[in-house]
Formats: C-alpha cells, sequence, structure tokens
C-alpha cells in the first residue's frame, strides 16, 4: 500500500475530518479538562501515568493502556509524573465505519501491539480524511482495536446513592483506613447491609472490591512518583509488602516493580 504525501490542511478541510490528534509533554500534577463537542477521545499515556475521571468513574492509564471517553461526556485529566501525553479524537458522527459503533461509555482500554501500531500510524498524520480511503481503513482498524482492548480492570465507577457515596468517600480520602465497613456506615447514619446492597447494584462489584480498586489506583499514582513499594503498601493499607505485590499483581497483570520500571 502506497502513502501518499498530505497536503496542508485548510478550514474548508475540516468536516472531512474523521479523527484528529493532539500530542503534549505533561508536568507532574498537570489538571485540566477536555472538550465535549462532538468527538470521542482515546487518552493514552506513551510515559508516565494519567487519571481519568468523569461522572461514570475513575480511570487509570498507566503507559500500556488507554483511556476511551465517548463524546458528550466531560473528562478530568490529571498526570501523576512527567508524561508523554497523546489525545486521539475521534468525530462521533462518522464512528460508524466500524461495524458495531464505538464504545458508548467510558473504559479502560488495552494497547496491544497492533493498536500501538496503528495509533503511531496515526499521529504521524496527524489527521485522518474520509475522502482517503485508506484512511478510512485505518480508522476502521482503530475502533476495532478499541473495542476489542476495551476492558473494565482498572475504572472504579462512583455509586450515585447518597448513602454509599458517602462511605465511598471516606475510604477514598484514606485509601489506608482499615475500618470496617460495619464503622464507616455507623459513622454516616446508614446501616452495613444497605451499603453491601448498594455497592453491588450502584457500582457492579462489592463494596471490598471497590475499595480494592481504590487503592490500587492509589498505588499507582504512588508508583509513578518513585516511591518504594513497602511505602506504598503502607500508604494503600495493606498489612504486608508481600500482599499489596499479590493484589497489585492481579489488578495489573504485573508486579509494582515491573510497573514502576515501565
Amino acid at each position: 500500500m502506497s502513502f501518499e504525501r498530505q497536503r496542508p490542511l485548510t478550514p474548508a478541510d475540516e468536516r472531512f475530518l474523521m479523527v484528529r490528534t493532539m500530542c503534549v509533554q505533561c508536568s507532574p500534577g498537570l489538571r485540566t479538562t477536555f472538550p465535549t463537542n462532538g468527538w470521542h477521545r482515546l487518552v493514552v499515556a506513551a510515559h508516565g501515568v494519567i487519571l481519568v475521571r468523569t461522572s461514570q468513574g475513575q480511570w487509570s492509564a498507566p503507559a500500556r493502556n488507554a483511556v476511551w471517553v465517548p463524546a458528550g461526556v466531560r473528562a478530568d485529566l490529571e498526570t501523576c509524573v512527567e508524561t508523554s501525553l497523546q489525545v486521539f479524537y475521534i468525530r462521533a458522527s462518522r464512528a460508524a465505519w466500524c461495524r458495531g459503533g464505538a464504545p458508548e461509555r467510558s473504559r479502560t482500554v488495552t494497547a496491544d501491539a497492533l493498536l500501538r501500531e496503528v495509533l503511531a500510524r496515526i499521529g504521524e498524520l496527524s489527521v485522518l480524511d474520509r475522502r482517503i480511503h485508506w484512511h478510512v481503513a485505518l480508522a476502521q482498524v482503530l475502533l476495532h482495536e478499541v473495542r476489542r482492548g476495551a476492558i473494565e480492570p482498572l475504572e472504579l465507577i462512583w455509586p450515585r446513592d447518597e448513602r454509599a457515596a458517602r462511605v465511598a468517600a471516606l475510604v477514598h480520602a484514606d485509601p489506608a483506613n482499615h475500618r470496617r465497613l460495619r464503622d464507616l456506615s455507623r459513622t454516616q447514619g446508614v446501616s452495613m447491609r444497605t451499603v453491601q446492597r448498594l455497592f453491588p447494584l450502584e457500582t457492579g462489584i462489592t463494596f471490598e472490591s471497590w475499595r480494592a480498586r481504590v487503592r490500587f489506583l492509589h498505588a499507582t499514582r504512588l508508583l509513578a512518583e518513585g516511591r518504594k513499594v513497602g511505602a506504598v503498601a503502607t500508604s494503600c493499607g495493606y498489612r504486608s509488602p508481600s500482599a499489596f505485590v499479590t493484589a497489585f499483581t492481579r489488578f495489573a497483570g504485573m508486579t509494582p516493580g515491573q510497573f514502576s520500571r515501565s
């Protein structure tokens, strides 16, 4: 397949663009909000770690993952360390190129070898134009691989029910807190059984699983900052470094040490 040289774009070309890109080097602690006007967003940390928060939940994207945010969903982004950030904007009205469409809610996306190559090629082009047939083919592969890689092991869905949300806020504010659910519930004037019932309904997982995810997301931030494994284990509420390593590996598919090196 030959790739002809792209001519410079003009304002008249805007309506033909299917995908456009933004690449930027971000300092640690940067916080920003992404616009929602008609474009899906695929947020990638080429290097570093990002946290993406929406009304649907919170997602972490280490260097081997990306976060998909649908059009119309406000997304707040935070970088944990020096981060090479890439954002791929996919025009929502053109997402029907891929059979099955685009994911309808925010998701973590595993960026396997093929998806990384596709993203690299699109990054070189900076835009995909629907008047160019192989651009359309590349866009179809992009959406297919996004759907294929859309998983949710790193998401943290926030409960909407006010009673469960109050308990969730306590856990989120202090991941190292060892207080049992019974005690946490009592401080918020709600029964433990009510909270146990609400969390699976509101978040899809039990309270204990939800707390484990809070600790995992907190751990990714601390590891990205260069903290030692033992200190991170303590800060995340684990009784021992070995217990932390086991839990972290279950979530991330790699040890804390491997995550830090990546």
